[in-house]
């Protein structure tokens, strides 16, 4: 679970910096590298989301 923390941390910022959601990155390399069955990448990635739109929210 903390790889799955460091990826979306890692791609959120990325994400940030670059202008691209971090769901097109997180899903991908967690595909690849972890042993994660699919719902529980996509409900990763879907939590994340929201809790980027919702910072980017509130900043605003």
């Amino acid at each position: 679970m903390i790889f799955g923390f460091l990826v979306a941390l890692i791609t959120s910022v990325v994400g940030s910096i670059t202008r691209v959601g971090s769901g097109i990155l997180m899903k991908p390399i967690l595909d690849l590298f972890s042993g994660y069955p699919v719902d529980v990448i996509n409900i990763m990635s879907s939590v994340t989301v929201f809790a980027m739109s919702l910072s980017a929210m509130i900043k605003e």
